[in-house]
């Protein structure tokens, strides 16, 4: 995409538009959006598809670099205008609407044309009421904008059932296509291709309020009945298996051996969000231990965070529109929404799922001189409890670096992984004096690696 700055970007929904010769030498005309799109109302979409023509230059949206599996959200801070002339032919940006990208708040001032064009085509008003009188819909609005605008050559669309397929020709991107709710305005799915290659992105409703027919989303995440607070649940490391003997592993200031644990104490209701549960209300539910002494979350980040909601699975997750995803097909979305996930399946014998999931990605080595991005390799075997969801055993061979192993122990656990109270169990968790760290020095492998078992966009935690 092309990085000249422009000072007008925004909107339809939300971007400021394009730039227009039109001086306001008639009545303005007022637009209206649908009823769903109020103060705190976030919209989100993913990119599910991508090719880049230079894998080390990806798009970007006022500096902020986006990939496969990213999201580009709007978040409405403040009423909607409803003149025309106030939201697409104006040059001051916009107090109504925040731009999240991959999760960081981008300023307008920084968005290039390239992007802005695209992203004040991704909500439009409901209905448009032209200087010259009358009502007209969604279509008669981009003929209406098409016209206005020097930069848009013409706008070809096909009506099916409820959707608008719309192809927007124009001097800023090489191709555009959107396709647009009739009923509201949305934009449920965009296809964008420049210079730099192109992608698809789909509205997201794992990270959205609403869907593109306006209807708010409550997904709910369903929990075996024995995980309560205070749950705790403890795994041993039973394998350090290093290609290099010499090698060691230091988690909050000790060096990791067979027969140390980690403990999970859930010390509050596990929430039903999967938002509030993946994201970063974590330490607002669970405690996590390193031989008995608590980890600080100041300590931590987010990939430990995404390693420590592995520890139980929900059953189910119940979409707002009724649809029920399985605890299987809750990973065969995280295969088609992560391309660091190169190869996933599972196999049930009796009360388990053995769920196997190859992971590939880049990562930076901090001490190194060398500026060059290198690519790690790592195969996981899940052993999961279908009946509550609670990881019994973990393996994962680190290519080139060794094979490793966790299992849950029972003894040190108040629960086992089939939900049964161990009576015996007696809680030993100690609080350090000091602030213990919890890293992996020479070992950012780990924490690389477990964060891509749960970075997908159902898991995302929502900015508000």
């Amino acid at each position: 995409m092309k990085k000249n700055i422009l000072y007008t970007i925004f909107v339809t929904a939300i971007l400021i538009g394009s730039f227009t010769l039109n001086v306001n030498a008639v009545p303005p005309s007022s637009i209206e959006w649908h009823s769903s799109l109020v103060i705190g109302t976030e919209i989100s979409w993913r990119i599910t598809d991508m090719f880049l023509v230079d894998p080390s230059d990806p798009p970007e949206i006022g500096y902020e670099e986006f990939e496969e599996g990213d999201a580009i959200s709007f978040e409405l801070n403040g009423t909607l205008p409803t003149v025309y002339e106030d939201t697409y032919e104006t040059m001051a940006p916009p107090t109504f609407i925040k731009l999240f990208v991959g999760y960081d708040e981008v300023s307008f001032f920084d968005v290039s044309e390239d992007p802005g064009f695209a992203l004040q085509y991704l909500v439009l008003p409901m209905l448009f009421y032209p200087y010259y009188g009358g009502v007209e819909n969604i279509t008669q609005f981009l003929d209406f904008r098409a016209a206005r605008t020097p930069n848009v050559t013409s706008i070809d669309y096909l009506i099916v059932g409820d959707y608008i397929h719309a192809d927007i020709v124009n001097d800023q991107l090489s191709n555009f296509k959107i396709t647009i709710n009739n009923n509201t305005g949305i934009v449920k799915e965009l296809f964008v291709e420049d210079d730099f290659g192109f992608f698809t992105a789909e509205l997201d409703i794992f990270d959205s309020d609403i869907d593109d027919y306006g209807v708010y989303i409550d997904n709910v995440l369903t929990w075996h009945s024995s995980i309560v607070p205070v749950t705790v649940l403890s795994y041993e490391f039973t394998l350090l298996d290093f290609d290099d003997p010499a090698s060691n592993l230091e988690i909050g200031g000790h060096n990791a051996s067979v027969g140390d644990n980690f403990k999970f104490r859930y010390i509050n209701p596990i929430p039903t969000d999967p938002a509030d549960y993946y994201g970063e209300e974590i330490e607002g539910f669970l405690e996590v231990y390193f031989k008995n002494e608590l980890q600080l979350w100041d300590d931590t980040n987010q990939a430990q965070r995404v390693m420590y909601s592995t520890v139980i699975n929900p059953l189910n997750i119940v979409l707002y529109n009724g649809t029920t995803y399985s605890m299987y097909e809750i990973q065969q979305l995280r295969e088609k929404m992560d391309e660091a996930i190169t190869y996933l399946d599972a196999t049930f014998g009796g009360d388990y799922m053995t769920l196997e999931m190859d992971i590939e990605w880049e990562e930076w080595d901090e001490y190194s001189t060398n500026q060059e991005p290198y690519t790690s390799q790592v195969a996981y075997t899940l052993l999961i409890n279908v009946n509550t969801g609670i990881l019994k055993q973990i393996d994962f061979e680190i290519i080139g670096m060794g094979n490793f192993q966790m299992v849950l122990n029972e003894e040190q656990s108040s629960i086992d992984d089939y939900g049964v109270e161990n009576t015996d169990f007696i809680e030993s968790t100690d609080t350090p004096t000091d602030s213990p760290t919890f890293s992996l020095p020479g070992f950012t492998w780990f924490l690389s690696s477990l964060i891509l078992l749960i970075a997908v966009p159902i898991y995302r935690k929502k900015k508000k």
